[in-house]
């Protein structure tokens, strides 16, 4: 019974990391509205590259941190954060609770996908319901943005850099 003790602090971290990529596993990626993937890359590269996105991206449209932890390498760094937001995985997650707070009925879609060698940038529009003086509720468009998963810049100089991409 000692030996198990001694181990288990070795055994909770993989088991985490197994139960993070069997939810990931199990949930609806949203797709693509419009996707262009670089005709030189091999088929099995740019498959493993769009799942990553996809659910680095549906993480964005449910809050289900299973999928931003299956998408961002442990080295994730992120070029674009506001003053006060915590760097690597902890950024993107705290990001998502605060907006979910003030957000509650936040969803999001993948207008465009580009996959280019080892980058990957989605252009996600996001959406919410609200209500009018009459209570009618309406659906509004907040904003778009493009999101690389890789280290360039878009035109919203939304940046990040995920390191080695998780692709199983």
């Amino acid at each position: 019974m000692k030996c198990f003790y001694k181990t288990l602090p070795l055994i909770a971290p993989a088991w985490v990391i197994t139960v993070a990529y069997t939810l990931a596993a199990d949930t609806v990626l949203i797709e693509p509205h419009n996707l262009t993937i670089d005709r030189s890359l091999r088929r099995e590269q740019a498959d493993a590259e769009i799942l990553v996105a996809r659910r680095y991206d549906t993480f964005w449209d449910t809050g289900d941190e299973a999928l931003a932890r299956a998408a961002l390498a442990s080295n994730f760094i992120d070029d674009t954060l506001p003053i006060g937001r915590a760097q690597g995985i902890d950024g993107p997650l705290a990001a998502s609770r605060f907006m979910r707070i003030a957000i509650p009925d936040l969803r999001c879609e993948i207008e465009q996908m580009i996959v280019a060698g080892d980058r990957v940038v989605t252009h996600l529009r996001f959406r919410v319901t609200s209500r009018d003086a009459l209570g009618i509720s309406k659906v509004k468009v907040r904003r778009s943005i493009s999101s690389p998963l890789t280290s360039t810049t878009s035109s919203m100089d939304a940046s990040l850099r995920i390191g080695t991409s998780r692709t199983t």
